[in-house]
């Protein structure tokens, strides 16, 4: 249906188009101030949708900005990855983990404990 109506569109167009380039700032204001009619009408009737949508931001961003605050959190991006934590870690089932201290240990077997006071 959508492609009908634009079709036949286009068909005025070209058969009106000598009309058009005998007054082309005619044209160019009719479609302005119909494109500012529309514009204006789509306002007019999502405006108090629009209003509600905004009201609703500004709720969740207060309630976002209390629990960021309740948490200890802050918005500030941090531009570096934050420092190791000590934690091992490891490369998937059978990798060997990273105690984060350069010591290695397959994950199959444990480290050997080394004593080194003598008792």
């Amino acid at each position: 249906m959508a492609g009908v109506v634009v079709s036949e569109f286009f068909k005025s167009v070209r058969e009106e188009w000598p009309v058009i380039r005998q007054a082309p700032r005619t044209f160019l204001i009719s479609f302005l101030l119909l494109l500012s009619i529309g514009y204006g009408a789509i306002y007019f009737i999502f405006r108090e949708n629009l209003s509600r949508k905004n009201d609703l931001i500004h709720t969740l961003q207060g309630q976002l900005e209390a629990l960021n605050k309740g948490a200890g959190r802050s918005d500030k991006v941090l531009d570096h990855p934050p420092s190791s934590t000590g934690a091992a870690t490891a490369n998937g089932p059978g990798g060997i983990a990273n105690t984060g201290s350069g010591n290695r240990f397959s994950t199959g077997q444990p480290p050997a404990i080394v004593r080194t006071e003598k008792r």
